[in-house]
């Protein structure tokens, strides 16, 4: 009867250890996975960071253009080097 139940043992053990092969496996499928799904989460943050920032960034110029935009058309137009007082006459020079 022990002779019997050795074999049975033995296909047993090898199931066993087939078994725990495979979930050694699995575990580190599932950590590569893990890592994997892990470094894509923070590129994605990464990118969503710096589209926040030229995001901002887009505002604040806006916010300043309709600051401009206003003051001109309660003031007139900005005077600059664009735009001097009292415009050169060309051909002055002789």
């Amino acid at each position: 009867m022990l002779f019997r139940d050795r074999r049975v043992h033995t296909r047993t053990a090898r199931l066993m250890e087939t078994e725990a092969r495979m979930s050694r496996e699995a575990w580190g499928r599932s950590m590569n996975a893990s890592d994997l799904a892990r470094a894509e989460v923070m590129s994605l943050c990464t990118t969503v960071l710096a589209q926040q920032s030229e995001i901002r960034e887009l505002h604040a110029v806006d916010r300043m253009r309709q600051t401009m935009t206003e003051f001109e058309r309660q003031h007139g137009p900005a005077k600059g080097l664009a735009q001097p007082d009292a415009p050169e006459e060309a051909g002055s020079s002789s």
